[in-house]
């Protein structure tokens, strides 16, 4: 199936969107020794308030998921696939 030029760049962006988005969230967990600052707000690393946010934001990685489609680019004509 052919897919215009312009789908596909926005569906590339998008992945591209929601791989950073989700590495970004991921660096929070993983680095559960650094404290934050949000909004001019310090939080201690191992403070109750970082354990609640670190928690929060693996409940969002879990239910952001992966995306539930994949597009590729591939300049070989739907005919010359095998099976068609």
């Amino acid at each position: 199936m052919k897919i215009n030029d312009e789908i596909v760049g926005f569906i590339e962006l998008l992945q591209q969107w929601h791989k950073n988005k989700t590495a970004q969230l991921r660096a929070i967990i993983v680095h559960d020794d650094l404290g934050m600052d949000i909004d001019g707000r310090k939080i201690a690393a191992k403070s109750e308030l970082a354990k609640g946010i670190r928690f929060g934001v693996a409940l969002s990685l879990d239910l952001l998921g992966n995306l539930p489609f994949l597009i590729s680019k591939n300049d070989e004509p739907d005919s010359t696939k095998k099976g068609l």
